[in-house]
């Protein structure tokens, strides 16, 4: 998947004007990822957690394109102050 999407970038900015467009892949797998999510031509990669991070370097992503970011969820989704009572009852 990750390689259609860097080819496809690529041939795009060979027929255009404009700079390539950056290519940034965000992993939501929070324990362990598939290689597949990771392509060394990627400008920059978001992983959760530690292990998906060892999984990134691995697959040969430099440390200068991973960021370990955490998951991407809202404040108000981890700040609810509703009882587990009330949100199964909402």
């Amino acid at each position: 998947v990750q390689q259609l999407t860097v080819t496809v970038l690529d041939a795009l900015e060979e027929v255009s004007l404009l700079p390539r467009v950056p290519f940034i892949t965000v992993v939501t797998d929070f324990g362990d990822a598939h290689p597949t999510w990771f392509h060394r031509d990627a400008d920059l990669c978001y992983v959760p957690s530690e292990p998906v991070k060892a999984v990134a370097e691995s697959e040969g992503i430099t440390e200068d394109k991973l960021r370990l970011f955490g998951l991407p969820v809202r404040s108000s989704f981890w700040n609810d102050t509703r009882s587990q009572q009330q949100v199964r009852e909402s």
